[in-house]
């Protein structure tokens, strides 16, 4: 089973109440290593960024998994580009 990496973003103008329970659903049925919520682009590169230099970079089961919209997403791709990995972090 993968070690996910939860990023979420939080207070989202865009997100609705199904939505919220989406990412709630997803929160009691997945088993996690660690989840991140933000209310800013910014954050969520930052985040994306901390976990690409401390997760280690090699081969290995950790997933980061990306709750939110397009610009959630590319804040997280963003944040793992921007950091030099022999080994990616694949994202979901």
């Amino acid at each position: 089973m993968p070690d996910f990496h939860i990023i979420n973003i939080v207070q989202d103008k865009h997100q609705d109440i199904q939505s919220a329970d989406f990412v709630s659903h997803v929160k009691n049925s997945l088993k996690f290593s660690s989840c991140y919520e933000a209310t800013f682009d910014t954050e969520i590169t930052f985040i994306a960024k901390k976990l690409a230099k401390n997760l280690p970079d090699e081969s290995s089961n950790h997933v980061i998994l990306v709750l939110g919209n397009d610009n959630t997403l590319n804040a997280v791709l963003n944040g793992l580009l921007s950091v030099e990995r022999q080994h990616q972090l694949p994202i979901s």
